[in-house]
């Protein structure tokens, strides 16, 4: 398996198997089918089949954007250093 097809499954949690036409994708809310041979097509894709949840930030939910970057950076595992 090359190794963005291994990197696409690292970074969208997702099972990736090579089929005649395509890819079968499964990940966590169920499998799709995408035929495609270009490794791009194939994460645009995924990235157009993930349920995405819509919630509107309100000022009780909103945090100082220093915080906010601080766990964005913890999330990436990406220390911070001056």
């Amino acid at each position: 398996m090359p190794d963005e097809i291994s990197e696409l499954e690292e970074w969208y949690g997702a099972k990736i198997k090579r089929t005649g036409f395509g890819y079968c994708i499964k990940l966590k809310f169920g499998t799709i089918n995408i035929y495609t041979d270009s490794v791009k097509e194939l994460e645009k894709g995924i990235m157009k089949n993930i349920p995405r949840k819509t919630e509107q930030v309100t000022s009780k939910k909103a945090i100082p954007f220093e915080e906010f970057w601080i766990l964005l950076l913890k999330k990436l595992k990406i220390t911070y250093t001056h």
